[in-house]
């Protein structure tokens, strides 16, 4: 058993100290989103079922399939779409509504320009022959619409207090990022970001070679989808299915650090 733990470690290290610290030093607060977050969506689904499995996702030819599939997924009703791929531009995606929201934390108040919102989605020109950053795309910028169409059009922020608003304003990228995988997109996700070789905490690489930005360190979004997995009891045989080659191989890596995922 040593050797294989050996061997294990050799193969699949656990996380540099710098990484250990950083997760552990935001542990918590991440915690809190993610419980905060859970609540308010109550996503009450079977485990066998929690996660969109990608390759359902991979074998739709147009992006309004794709997207009209996680919409459905995710519970928004049936509105109006705008997606296609654009010229190059300096990130992997974005998101634009027609209605505005202009919400005021102290007046409590919410005002529309627009009732019946059109989702546009613009996606870099060289993510087009590239499934899956494609759909990691298609799914960050859904969740953006998400937050906005059941927390903000459907007034659900009212439940939160200021405090945890002011959370939610300051840290729009990062809740959207947890969202993703409270939402059981985390696989399309993880699939579409781990493209490329990861040797560098902050996905340097990734970001160089695929101008797929993501707005936490890999280990960050391997500890959130492992905590979420934790929390539902979700096993690994449904956890790990249709991962990645590299997405499994570090997750090998973060199970060295299992204490952590389930304290």
């Amino acid at each position: 058993m040593e050797v294989v733990n050996f061997i294990k470690k050799k193969l699949y290290p656990p996380l540099k100290s710098y990484e250990l610290e950083g997760l552990k030093a935001y542990k918590s607060g991440t915690d809190e989103i993610i419980r905060l977050f859970d609540s308010k969506i109550n996503k009450e689904i079977n485990p066998q079922n929690f996660y969109l499995e990608p390759n359902i996702i991979y074998w739709m030819k147009t992006l309004n399939q794709k997207s009209e599939t996680i919409l459905k997924r995710i519970g928004i009703p049936n509105i109006g779409l705008e997606i296609k791929y654009d010229e190059p531009f300096s990130v992997a995606g974005e998101f634009r509504k027609t209605a505005t929201p202009v919400f005021d934390l102290k007046m409590d108040e919410i005002e529309w320009k627009m009732d019946n919102p059109i989702l546009t989605i613009n996606i870099h020109e060289r993510f087009r022959k590239n499934f899956k950053i494609t759909s990691a795309v298609l799914a960050h910028e859904i969740v953006h619409f998400y937050i906005w169409y059941n927390f903000i059009k459907k007034g659900l922020i009212k439940s939160f207090s200021v405090k945890e608003r002011n959370i939610i304003l300051e840290n729009d990228e990062v809740i959207c990022e947890i969202t993703t995988f409270l939402l059981g997109l985390g696989k399309i996700y993880l699939n579409g970001i781990f493209e490329k070789e990861v040797k560098e905490s902050f996905l340097r690489e990734i970001i160089e070679t695929t101008s797929m930005r993501t707005y936490l360190p890999w280990y960050f979004l391997l500890y959130i989808y492992e905590r979420i997995n934790f929390i539902k009891g979700i096993p690994k045989r449904i956890s790990r299915k249709n991962l990645s080659y590299l997405v499994k191989k570090s997750l090998l890596r973060m199970s060295n650090h299992q204490d952590l995922i389930e304290s």
